[in-house]
């Protein structure tokens, strides 16, 4: 009898940020107490239940409404960090938090490997903590009548055997004027 591993996510502060700040992500994964049979024992896994990775970043998708707005020419995501390109549909990549996401991915962060190969027994929980800065490179949070800016924190986790399950952590990207120089 396999487990069902609960991942679960909050971004610690609340959710508004400014741009070029960090932020916060509390990820807690449990796995469910130990099962009784229909004599009322236990049901337990001594191998415990396999996490196989769990990973995070940060991402803003442009969601226009097409009747009024013509959308731009797709172009390749610009990256966070150092303008790498590496996990932006380079075949093989499994980690990809923008796909099922309507509109069009305008930035990325490097994605941070939170662990790997996790191993829980029944009624455990592991929390971890996810930090990054948000890129200052893009727009702000924006909900328009026909444009939409979302920003968001994704975590996947993945099971051996299994789906990728994604969290996506909505953030409400601010951008601050720069303090002028004295």
């Amino acid at each position: 009898m396999r487990m069902v591993v609960e991942v679960a996510g909050h971004v610690e502060g609340g959710s508004v940020v400014a741009a070029g700040d960090a932020v916060n992500v509390c990820i807690t994964v449990t796995a469910p107490a130990a099962t009784k049979d229909h004599n009322g024992g236990a049901i337990e896994d001594s191998a415990g239940e396999l996490v196989s990775w769990c990973s995070a970043q940060i991402h803003c998708i442009c969601t226009t409404n097409e009747s009024y707005v013509v959308p731009p020419e797709p172009q390749k995501p610009e990256t966070a960090k150092t303008g790498l390109q590496g996990n932006l549909g380079t075949p093989g990549t499994s980690f990809a938090p923008w796909r099922g996401e309507t509109g069009q991915l305008v930035l990325t962060t490097k994605p941070t490997i939170i662990f790997c190969e996790l191993v829980l027994q029944p009624g455990q929980s592991r929390t971890f903590r996810y930090r990054e800065i948000v890129p200052s490179s893009g727009p702000p949070s924006y909900r328009g009548q026909h444009v939409k800016y979302s920003w968001k924190v994704t975590v996947g986790a993945q099971r051996h055997g299994s789906k990728i399950a994604l969290i996506r952590l909505p953030l409400r990207v601010m951008l601050l004027p720069q303090p002028m120089p004295v």
